[in-house]
């Protein structure tokens, strides 16, 4: 099975993707889809295939027991086909069509791909996908577990480099309201990845 995982840019999707194979102890190959294309005429589809060549390999000389294959952005590289010379990117499409069904028959290779606009992927290629929705926090709850998280991760860090180190001051409820308010106000503020700029950015700023 393959999955396309939508959603607005921060809310976990690749965290997701490498926690998904760690719990099932798959090998993992994150694969920028950005990286694939190529200034070359029809090199993109050959990096294309080339994702897939590894991941056979990994199972068939490595004894890996399956692999998941995540594709960050993978709108970057299967946008929808269109009349007229932009051949290569048709290639592209047609390419990861044929591996996306041949993967599923023939190896244990699931595809994970990831992106923010799912309307610029084409068409054929999304019906190859179940596709699951990865949104921001509906609960104030979930905003806080990451704080709690992220704040977590940047002690952790700070601790390795030298163990005296202590960024923050436990939160209090009142700390954590006025946190939240940004969020209702624009739900940016419930990005994972923006609540780490600022929590990071809040950390240098003690010189630490």
């Amino acid at each position: 099975h393959n999955y396309l995982l939508t959603g607005p840019p921060g809310t976990g999707k690749t965290t997701l993707a490498s926690a998904y194979a760690e719990e099932a102890a798959l090998s993992f190959l994150h694969v920028p889809c950005v990286e694939l294309g190529s200034s070359f005429q029809h090199q993109s589809a050959g990096n294309v295939a080339a994702v897939y060549q590894r991941a056979i390999q990994l199972m068939e000389r490595e004894g890996t027991k399956g692999v998941i294959i995540f594709l960050d952005e993978i709108d970057q590289v299967l946008k929808r086909k269109t009349e007229g010379t932009n051949t290569d990117s048709n290639e592209v499409v047609s390419t990861f069509n044929e591996l996306l069904d041949g993967m599923q028959t023939d190896y244990r290779i699931m595809t994970l791909g990831a992106t923010n606009r799912s309307d610029l992927i084409e068409p054929a290629t999304l019906q190859r996908f179940t596709i699951l929705h990865v949104g921001y926090p509906e609960t104030d709850d979930g905003v806080i577990a990451i704080h709690d998280a992220v704040r977590r991760k940047c002690e952790e860090y700070a601790r390795a480099h030298n163990p005296s180190t202590k960024l923050f001051q436990p939160f209090s409820r009142t700390d954590y309201e006025a946190l939240l308010a940004f969020g209702r106000g624009n739900e940016n503020f419930k990005s994972g990845r923006v609540i780490e700029r600022l929590l990071i950015g809040s950390a240098l700023d003690k010189d630490v």
